[in-house]
């Protein structure tokens, strides 16, 4: 099976999503995420139970979309951030 390029893949993702993004200040590359939709900001941020690093990682689960099964919790620091940090101040 081929593999597909990556202005394939970003094609595809924004055909099916309409809105994404590029970020490419990971070392190991592109990832391309999308925005939270409205529902899914007001469940996650009027849930007082969930501390703020809970919060980041269910927001790089739902929103990163290449490359799948992104690890964010393996990305190593970039600065002073982490990178689920880096990707939720753009998401």
């Amino acid at each position: 099976m081929e593999e597909l390029r990556f202005d394939e893949i970003f094609t595809q993702l924004k055909d099916k999503y309409k809105t994404v993004f590029t970020y490419t200040g990971f070392p190991d590359g592109i990832v391309i995420y999308r925005p939270l939709t409205r529902s899914q900001y007001y469940e996650l941020f009027e849930n007082e139970q969930l501390m703020d690093v809970e919060r980041e990682d269910i927001v790089c689960y739902n929103c990163i979309l290449y490359p799948e099964n992104f690890d964010i919790g393996a990305q190593p620091e970039i600065g002073r951030a982490s990178c689920r940090e880096r990707v939720c101040q753009y998401v």
